[in-house]
Parts: structure tokens; C-alpha cells; sequence
């Protein structure tokens, strides 16, 4: 088992609705929030790999009906030779991870608008997002309970889409479908927090996707374009060409 190639998946993620991706506690001290988003070390927010990757993976795990985390390692499990098995879990039966997933950080265009307050995001009370306060209904009196004050990435905001997927065998190339159907059920679910009240609807957009092959990697090291425009256009069998 042996690298022939990566394919390389890019575009971006953009926010349909408030994006709730949790936070560290210290956040909600200082900001006097009962629940925030999570941020880097300069305070703007973005999707963490880990995040994405696992939402992928637990929409294709419901997709084979499995009711608990796969963690098999045989070799035919999908789920397992594209996201990844524990340690221990028979990797050396599947190889390495196909799916590597990066950190979406926020777009430098998005950024800016944010920051300087203008276009949609002119009222926006904080640096980078919003708050929401929630209002905890008591169901056996209908009298509130709690009011919560949630911070959340308003709708409207994007981020930088990054995905590269290892060739290893020939049947990986049959598995980069996986891949695809999962992003395309993302866009009917939800990531993050709070998705039965409607926060976290994402659609992928200006998709680009490319490869490299050891040849190129010994060559001029440049991606050969395979695909560019929409999620829902993608064609498998001319991408196997």
C-alpha cells in the first residue's frame, strides 16, 4: 500500500443561519455570555477540523445505519478507511486516514467587512458575532425560566473550505463518493450547536477540485483542476477518469 495521489478539495463554507461552535469558559466570563463560539488566539472565530470531520463522519455512519461511532478497522469499512479508526482499532489493516480536514478560518474579504461593520454586517454588536438571547420556556406553566444570552457567527459569514484525501489503492477512488455525499447531507443537517432550533445550516460554494500525483510531486509540484462549480453537479465517473 503505497500514496499515488491526493485530491484536493477547496471552496467555501457559507453560514445560512447562526453558527454556534463552542467556546471556552473564560469567554463567558469575560463576555458576560452564558455560551460562546470558539475563536483563535486573536479572537476570530472558525470551524475546527475535528468538527467538520466528525459531523461528516456521524452523517455517513446514519447513512449505513450504524447506531454508535464505527470503529471497527476491517479493511471494507468505508467509514473506517476514509475517517480513521483509533489507536489499536486495526489501522494497519486500512492504512493511514484517507481524510485529512483543516481548520475553516474565517474569509480575509468576510473578515474586513465584519470588522469595519459594513454590508450585512453593519449592526453587528461584536467584533466577529453576534449575540442571541434565548428565552427557557416552562412547559408545565408556559412561565420563563432562564433567559440565555448566546454568542453565535451570524448568517452571512464564510469560510475557507480545505480537504485533502489520500489515493493509497484503487478502491480509494470508489470511496472519494463517501466524501461528496457527506458534504452534500451537511447542507440538509446542520454543525455545530442547537441545529433542532435552526442554528447551523451551511452551504458549500465556488468548489474546486484538484489532484496531484507522484508525478507531479516530482515534477512541477502543480495541481491538475478536476472539478470546479457546484456540490450538487459533481459528476463521479468523470471524476474517476
Amino acid at each position: 500500500m503505497k500514496l499515488s495521489a491526493k485530491l484536493f478539495i477547496e471552496g467555501k463554507i457559507k453560514s445560512l443561519t447562526g453558527l454556534a461552535i463552542g467556546g471556552s469558559n473564560t469567554d463567558m466570563v469575560i463576555g458576560g455570555l452564558d455560551s460562546t463560539v470558539i475563536k483563535t488566539s486573536e479572537g476570530i472565530p472558525y470551524i475546527p477540523g475535528s468538527s467538520l470531520k466528525g459531523k461528516l463522519r456521524s452523517l455517513i455512519e446514519k447513512k449505513k445505519g450504524r447506531s454508535k461511532i464505527c470503529d471497527c478497522g476491517r479493511k471494507e469499512c468505508e467509514i473506517c478507511t476514509v475517517f480513521g479508526v483509533g489507536a489499536g482499532a486495526g489501522n494497519e489493516k486500512i492504512g493511514p486516514t484517507r481524510l485529512y480536514v483543516r481548520d475553516a478560518n474565517l474569509d480575509e474579504t468576510i473578515k474586513k467587512q465584519m470588522k469595519n461593520k459594513v454590508g450585512i454586517f453593519s449592526e453587528l454588536e461584536l467584533n466577529y458575532t453576534e449575540s442571541k438571547v434565548e428565552n427557557v420556556i416552562n412547559r408545565k406553566n408556559s412561565k420563563s425560566d432562564n433567559l440565555r444570552n448566546l454568542e453565535r457567527v451570524p448568517a452571512g459569514a464564510k469560510f475557507d473550505l480545505n480537504l485533502v484525501y489520500n489515493i493509497l489503492m484503487d478502491e480509494d477512488i470508489k470511496r472519494f463518493k463517501e466524501v461528496v455525499v457527506a458534504l452534500r447531507m451537511l447542507e440538509d443537517d446542520y454543525i455545530g450547536g442547537n441545529g433542532s432550533r435552526g442554528y447551523g445550516r451551511i452551504k458549500f460554494e465556488d468548489l474546486k477540485i484538484g489532484i496531484k500525483t507522484i508525478k507531479e510531486y516530482e515534477g512541477d509540484n502543480k495541481v491538475k483542476n478536476l472539478y470546479q462549480g457546484e456540490l450538487d453537479e459533481i459528476n463521479f465517473n468523470e471524476l474517476r477518469q
